[in-house]
């Protein structure tokens, strides 16, 4: 299967090259727009539980049918260990909720982002929504989604606060769980697009993201699994 990579809010985010232009686009515009719709509702705790209520609600009526969901808080923790980074909370988060295949298709997502040149700025394209300052803390915020040709959404997020300077979050950053406030806390959700239900919104939602629109042309990299 060949997918079109993309940064999409605090999302990296891959798409079927068998899917059309137009659903590429519209698949990007929803979850973009749902993603900063929740954020305008819940401006002081973004990924917290009534955020991720909003979301469910927002995605729903932007055309997205779940399957399944889960949510859980304290899903990667470790007393042996002392620190964690990114891929390590992701893999846990897949373990719990996929099959093999269907992890190494959404870490390969990561790890194609990860080692894309320093000179493409998308670790500070990323940190804009991935890294913010919420109560005098860092609260990391990432998501990994896959959407394959039939329109289906696999998508995990893990969030957690931190305190001291994030650095680099696609590789090389490893966190400490002494400076964790709280849990690393983890959603999970599968879903399906349906274009027709979207339909009815596209052109508000268009209007609404403005230019924050991402293009569905602006693909950062190819993963062929």
């Amino acid at each position: 299967m060949d997918y079109s990579i993309y940064i999409n809010g605090c999302c990296m985010l891959a798409l079927s090259k068998e899917l059309s232009f137009a659903t590429k686009q519209d698949v990007i515009d929803a979850l973009l727009f749902t993603q900063l719709a929740a954020d305008e509702e819940f401006p002081d705790e973004p990924n917290g539980l009534d955020w991720f209520e909003a979301y469910k609600s927002i995605l729903y009526e932007c055309g997205w049918v779940y399957d399944r969901q889960n949510v859980t808080t304290g899903t990667f923790t470790s007393m042996a260990e002392k620190t964690f980074s990114l891929r390590e909370a992701f893999a846990t988060v897949f373990e719990n909720n996929l099959d093999s295949e269907q992890a190494t298709v959404l870490l390969a997502v990561l790890d194609k982002v990860a080692a894309l040149p320093d000179k493409m700025n998308l670790e500070q394209i990323f940190r804009q929504q991935a890294a913010l300052n919420v109560k005098g803390m860092k609260r990391i915020r990432a998501c990994i989604g896959v959407v394959n040709e039939r329109g289906s959404l696999n998508s995990a997020s893990v969030f957690f606060d931190t305190r001291g300077s994030v650095g680099r979050l696609f590789t090389g950053r490893e966190f400490a769980f002494s400076d964790l406030h709280g849990a690393v806390n983890a959603y999970f959700y599968t879903a399906r697009f349906n274009a027709g239900i979207y339909g009815e919104y596209r052109a508000d939602t268009v209007q609404w993201l403005g230019a924050r629109r991402q293009s569905e042309h602006l693909e950062i990299a190819s993963l062929t699994i």
